[in-house]
């Protein structure tokens, strides 16, 4: 099984390149809950309802004309033998370099029989 970090550079380089969300439904479990920072709670039972609420993130970034994902930091908390979460700084900017977002992301990820799936996320702003 690939590790950790092999996990979330594949994440990080398929969030850079997307061009159908369906290229994404690999990396996550269902149901998949996500608390934003307001607090509200999502939980989504299928690929369609998670590439929905993925597509909104996706289009503010499009907006703003956001191209590059820079992981800042990666950390990991084992959790139990299947369980490990997982915090990561991540940067978005313009094809130029200039930083626009930034933000901390913290990951409930599970080890299946298919490797390694997010199960839950949630993040705050500011890096």
């Amino acid at each position: 099984m690939e590790t950790l970090e092999a996990f979330y550079e594949r994440y990080r380089a398929g969030m850079e390149s997307v061009r159908d969300l369906k290229e994404l439904d690999g990396f996550f479990a269902l149901p998949w809950m996500v608390i934003t920072p307001d607090g509200q709670s999502f939980c989504h039972h299928t690929y369609e309802d998670l590439r929905a609420f993925t597509r909104t993130r996706f289009d503010s970034f499009a907006a703003d004309k956001l191209t590059r994902w820079i992981r800042r930091s990666f950390d990991a908390v084992t959790l139990g033998a299947n369980t490990t979460l997982v915090s990561i700084n991540w940067e978005l900017s313009r094809d130029d370099g200039s930083l626009r977002r930034a933000w901390r992301h913290y990951y409930m990820t599970a080890k299946t029989p298919q490797g390694w799936k997010i199960v839950m996320a949630s993040f705050q702003p500011g890096g």
